[in-house]
């Protein structure tokens, strides 16, 4: 090195990573939103990117352990004291290490508990750790679609036949369930929801054969929150129910529900009792 030429002193201090959130959301399209919030609590830029794991039902022990691991971030430095958001959506959980709800209508639930942890891999040089594992752990549910999907329109509706249940959820937020039927005039017919999961509230619309003129709507029935509607059919025709859940943010595990179609009780007849 030159004489005279200024020299620049070491650097001094530490990088501390640390995750200050781990937090889930259903996400709009379906799956489960998941952000870690990671800060550099030093007084010291990283220096190296690093990469930050997130794990299911497993607490990992410490740079090195990727049991579980589930999905990773690859980061770049961090200055000091600045502060980084990491988000991704999951799909599914590991069926060797989740739980597995089963229904009759094959609708699978999957529940399992999320961890984070900073510099999974061990390159930045920190004196303290321990912050670096998100332990706290946050529990998270899958849902599968319905056996019906897709139907979110009009143009995608099947059939629900007369005397028919089907089993339904809302898999996400904002999920539209469309079906169609075939009606007689002057038929009384009986559009219903019921065997409501804990987290489901049913609206139900019922179209015209254009799909688009509303006949009748109702939200909750006899003082729950399942619908029902009841009414004649005005013409020979093809005709649309919608169901969807009262809350648009809510969708996903807990919101099964059953609908059916049938003759209302005024289409029957009922004979005199005659007492000898």
């Amino acid at each position: 090195m030159a004489t005279g030429l200024p020299v620049d002193p070491p650097n001094s201090g530490f990088a501390d990573l640390a995750i200050l959130e781990l937090s889930a959301f259903p996400n709009p399209t379906g799956g489960i939103l998941v952000q870690a919030v990671v800060e550099n609590q030093g007084n010291l830029d990283t220096l190296n990117g690093f990469f930050t794991d997130l794990y299911v039902d497993h607490i990992p022990t410490g740079s090195g352990d990727y049991t579980g691991s589930l999905r990773f971030w690859v980061n770049d430095p961090i200055a000091a004291s600045a502060t980084v958001t990491l988000t991704t959506v999951i799909t599914n959980l590991p069926s060797q290490s989740s739980a597995y709800i089963q229904s009759s209508s094959l609708i699978n639930e999957t529940v399992g508990t999320l961890y984070a942890q900073a510099d999974s891999a061990g390159a930045i040089g920190e004196p303290n750790e321990t912050d670096n594992i998100y332990s706290s752990g946050i529990d998270v549910c899958l849902a599968t679609t319905d056996a019906y999907e897709s139907d979110d329109t009009a143009g995608t509706a099947s059939i629900i036949s007369l005397g028919q249940t089907q089993t339904h959820n809302f898999d996400r937020p904002g999920d539209y369930d469309w079906r169609k039927f075939s009606a007689q005039a002057s038929r009384v017919y009986e559009l219903r929801t019921y065997s409501l999961d804990i987290n489901s509230d049913t609206y139900l619309y019922l179209y015209d054969t254009d799909h688009t003129t509303l006949l009748a709507s109702n939200d909750d029935y006899g003082g729950s929150l399942a619908s029902q509607i009841e009414w004649t059919a005005p013409a020979d025709g093809i005709y649309y129910v919608l169901v969807q859940h009262w809350n648009p943010n809510v969708g996903g595990c807990g919101t099964k529900y059953d609908l059916t179609l049938s003759y209302a009780l005024s289409n029957k007849l009922y004979l005199p009792l005659i007492q000898k």
